[in-house]
């Protein structure tokens, strides 16, 4: 499942394009795999409630994953550079897949 949007308000800046992607277990191993060995990771958080981050502080990839599929916390958002592009990736844990919400962020001009 792929769904993506793109909005523009009339005034102010384009809102970044979101993608949502549904993964089973072995796209999500590998997805974390390409993260570690295509990106350029800039942050890394966990998401401990609705509106509460558990860690500000920035985490290691593999910590915070380790971290989430125990439960402890509902989601892991990732900052990362990727092909001349920054991204976010939200990641959260359904009934047997993981939901992942994608933003690629546009580029600032000078």
């Amino acid at each position: 499942m792929d769904s993506s949007t793109h909005h523009i308000f009339e005034e102010g800046p384009p809102i970044p394009e979101m993608r949502e992607i549904i993964f089973g277990e072995k796209q999500f191993a590998d997805y974390i795999s390409d993260l570690k060995n295509c990106t350029q990771i800039q942050a890394v958080q966990t998401k401990g409630g609705e509106t509460l981050y558990a860690d500000e502080s920035q985490l290691k990839l593999d910590h915070a994953f380790t971290t989430f599929r125990k439960g402890a916390v509902r989601g892991v958002q990732i900052r990362y550079h990727h092909n001349g592009f920054d991204w976010t990736d939200t990641v959260f844990k359904l009934a047997s897949d993981y939901k992942i919400v994608r933003c690629q962020h546009p580029i600032q001009e000078d």
